[in-house]
């Protein structure tokens, strides 16, 4: 299985990556080559100068250990279903639950 999701609209195999670095899920930016190769996105973040640095770094969500991703990826399903009108999926989200992240 594939830790790559593709934008099926992206017309340069553009999409998601789910990427786990010592533990720590997190979401890149990133790219499908014609050869199938996955490539993330790269990126210089400005200093407080407002300059490029000179270290690149992924271009990356950080979603935390497995168990705090998952419960971070059903509040995003949650505000989206709620954004587009659907039920909720599960009702296990309540605003005022203290979330462990």
């Amino acid at each position: 299985m594939s830790n790559f999701i593709r934008d099926e609209n992206s017309k340069y195999n553009e999409g998601i990556l789910l990427d786990d670095y010592n533990g720590v899920l997190s979401l890149v930016a990133a790219q499908e080559a014609e050869d199938g190769t996955i490539y993330k996105r790269w990126i210089h973040p400005s200093t407080k100068d407002r300059k490029p640095s000179e270290k690149a770094i992924p271009w990356k969500i950080t979603l935390g250990e497995p168990r705090v991703a998952l419960e971070k990826l059903k509040l995003l399903v949650a505000m989206i279903e709620s954004d587009l009108g659907y039920p909720q999926s599960d009702g296990d989200y309540d605003e005022g639950q203290d979330l462990p992240f």
